[in-house]
């Protein structure tokens, strides 16, 4: 980031959370160790209030983006909006990492090794080595939540962390579970973290899909290490954003008992300042209906019925004043490079810029 100018794109652009890195072969010390060092003092966070800011400022960020060049100097207020960004990002994908190759730790407890098919171990060890079966065995052989994270956290298991991670989804996907526990479910929390720590998704990808991940009962947000329980707010916080209108959802007095927080207000306050055509100011819980799974729209196709029958959208302005169609630009006949050439009109490459278009004649 150093090496770009802060006032441009191409600086926030360049922030680690955005990009792709391959942390596979690192040794899963290197993050139980920072695990526990991180938990001594991060204390419990609201998944509702992280899911507001991190998607609002998102929405917010991708304005910003769609609205100037890669080098281009930026005005202050987008500066804000992509340094507010870039510091959440950064943070909630600190916690969100810890948290969920804990859980997917803890949650192994319940593997039934005994029937778990030979095929399923062999696999382990063939592709994650013997370690990573003795390391899912023992944690399985105690079913004490707390001694399972701790054991993870003081004794990791002897692998690089890529290893360890695939070898918790594959006993999720393929082990033995009782019902309620572990299984598909909780093979897609650990193919979240696999895929960052692999490369394949982004901090910033990863943190939005774990808002979205649930197990067997519900969010994954129920564990009582780093967040707080979540609410039944929780899903509207979703179903707001999945139709793209959270920070519309900040502006509205009644915003359905979710809490507004301080950094998505004041993104959307600028962008309503300075982007007023892209903030609407108002939900359409209509949309919202409609934009929500399938399968939850089949137990309840109208869960927001009463909102979208008390909808009350700001009425459009008339008006009388009949507009003048502009005038084609003339053409103007001058030389590029030594041929003839006629403009034909102006194309703005971004604000404060502007450049010729122009047609070649023939001599």
């Amino acid at each position: 980031m150093k090496f770009f100018p802060k006032n441009t794109l191409a600086h926030w652009n360049a922030a680690p959370q955005t990009h792709l890195h391959d942390l596979a072969d690192l040794p899963t010390e290197v993050f139980s160790k920072s695990t526990l060092e991180y938990r001594k003092n991060c204390g419990q966070t609201s998944p509702n209030d992280d899911a507001v800011t991190f998607y609002t400022l998102n929405h917010c960020a991708s304005v910003v983006r769609k609205s100037f060049t890669e080098n281009e100097p930026m005005p202050a207020w987008a500066q804000e909006i992509m340094a507010t960004y870039t510091d959440v990002c950064m943070k909630q994908g600190e916690r969100m990492l810890h948290y969920i190759l804990s859980i997917t730790t803890r949650e192994m407890r319940h593997l039934k090794t005994g029937s778990t098919p030979a095929p399923v171990w062999s696999k382990i060890k063939l592709e994650y080595g013997a370690k990573a079966v003795d390391y899912l065995k023992k944690i399985s052989s105690n079913g004490n939540e707390t001694v399972a994270v701790d054991t993870y956290m003081k004794e990791p298991p002897e692998l690089p962390v890529g290893h360890y991670a695939k070898a918790l989804s594959y006993a999720y996907h393929h082990g033995s579970w009782s019902g309620g526990y572990g299984g598909g479910p909780w093979g897609q929390v650990a193919d979240a973290v696999v895929a960052y720590l692999t490369g394949v998704s982004s901090m910033e990808m990863m943190v939005d899909t774990a808002y979205t991940l649930a197990h067997n009962n519900g969010p994954i947000f129920n564990k009582g290490m780093m967040y707080t329980m979540y609410d039944n707010h929780f899903m509207t916080i979703l179903d707001v954003q999945r139709s793209g209108q959270l920070p519309d959802l900040m502006l509205e007095s009644n915003a359905m008992g979710v809490h507004k927080t301080p950094e998505a207000i004041n993104a959307v306050n600028l962008l309503k300042q300075h982007k007023p055509h892209e903030i609407k100011g108002y939900v359409d819980w209509k949309l919202v209906d409609e934009m929500r799974p399938a399968a939850d729209k089949a137990g309840n196709p109208n869960k927001y019925h009463k909102q979208t029958a008390a909808q009350k959208q700001p009425k459009m302005k008339t008006s009388s004043v009949t507009a003048t169609p502009s005038k084609a630009t003339p053409s103007v006949m001058t030389t590029l490079g030594g041929k003839k050439v006629k403009v034909t009109g102006t194309f703005q490459v971004f604000p404060g810029q502007v450049v010729n278009v122009v047609v070649r004649v023939e001599n």
